[in-house]
């Protein structure tokens, strides 16, 4: 029997296509009714604009609440805890991997529940399950994603020791909302740098105080 996230792969361009007219029908009334009020013939612009962003803030997420529900059913009857609250379910993917024929619908490669306590990053997936203990985290920072129009930003850590990648990617689908999602990736980020050893959380605050300083006198040479 396939595990949710395949099945959810093989689902994906329906669940897609379906959210597609949901979004179609959904902002029509809106963009008739704006049209009407500013200039009729602007409705096809502005059933676009409505409909795209319909698509960015929940087509992106389309079945996820069945997907998380799934996967949390299936790791709790292998006596795995998961939605404990301390949790948050995330999507899993590898740099490497990116231009292998990645589908277009889906940028992940496993989905799970992931956990950052003081002693690392522990994520219980559909197809795999690691640990990265805190000590072995070289870096952790937030690289915005091309798929979504570089609107959102993903979770990218390197491990010293390459397990289980030299680099990981962690992306929210904690919510149903992708505003939602960002801004937990943001939360995420820090609470990784959090549990990072000393002397690397510094050369990390370094660096970023390095860049914001540079940033400025760009901006006052303007």
């Amino acid at each position: 029997m396939p595990r949710p996230y395949q099945e959810h792969l093989r689902r994906a361009p329906t669940i897609c296509g379906r959210q597609a007219v949901l979004a179609s029908v959904t902002v029509a009334p809106a963009a008739a009714l704006i049209a009407l009020l500013t200039t009729p013939q602007a409705f096809v612009f502005i059933w676009l604009t409505l409909f795209l962003g319909w698509q960015l803030q929940f087509g992106i997420l389309a079945g996820n609440r069945a997907l998380r529900n799934a996967v949390a059913e299936r790791l709790a009857s292998f006596g795995h805890a998961v939605e404990t609250g301390h949790d948050r379910f995330v999507g899993l993917a590898y740099p490497c991997y990116f231009g292998h024929e990645r589908r277009a619908v889906e940028t992940d490669d496993d989905v799970g529940f992931l956990t950052v306590d003081a002693r690392g990053l522990v994520f219980l997936g559909d197809g795999l399950d690691f640990v990265v203990p805190a000590e072995q985290i070289a870096d952790v920072r937030l690289v915005r994603d091309a798929n979504t129009f570089f609107l959102s930003n993903r979770v990218e850590v390197e491990t010293r020791d390459g397990e289980p990648q030299d680099t990981i990617v962690f992306d929210s689908r904690d919510h149903a909302a992708h505003s939602a999602c960002n801004r937990d990736n943001r939360r995420l980020a820090s609470e990784i740098r959090a549990i990072m050893p000393r002397a690397q959380r510094a050369r990390l605050t370094a660096t970023a105080e390095a860049t914001l300083a540079e940033d400025d006198c760009v901006t006052s040479t303007r």
